[in-house]
């Protein structure tokens, strides 16, 4: 899943090339980049096994240089991975926008702007 969400992402936001990262964004690594983060995955089950689907809550990080650079990036990841999909095995249903928030730091090399959501990833 984490392969296929991550193509997915790219697909959708070509801006970032092949900058998105699972947990961490490299040091010193160029703009704009997305950051994802596995919020939960409670794996659910019944009492012949795992569920088909399962729900996953990712965090996205967009990292920009500029504010309208890390909304465009967010909405793009969102009318990327909302909608139901398939990539490569993976099925995905669709997909909730839990939250969205304003995020950013000074840093030494300028301000960086970052859009944050948090998304219900549904797949099997």
């Amino acid at each position: 899943m984490e392969k296929a969400l991550r193509a997915r992402i790219m697909a959708a936001a070509p801006a970032v090339g092949t900058r998105v990262y699972w947990g961490i964004r490299p040091q010193g690594s160029a703009l704009p980049a997305i950051v994802l983060t596995t919020v939960s995955d409670n794996r659910a089950q019944h009492m012949k096994g795992f569920a088909t689907y399962q729900a996953k809550r990712v965090q996205v990080d967009c990292y920009a240089t500029t504010y309208e650079q890390a909304v465009d990036l967010r909405e793009a990841v969102i009318a990327g991975v909302v909608p139901e999909a398939e990539q490569g095995v993976t099925r995905f249903l669709r997909s909730f926008v839990n939250n969205t928030m304003s995020r950013g730091e000074d840093t030494t090399n300028g301000y960086v702007h970052r859009q944050m959501l948090d998304l219900t990833i549904w797949h099997d």
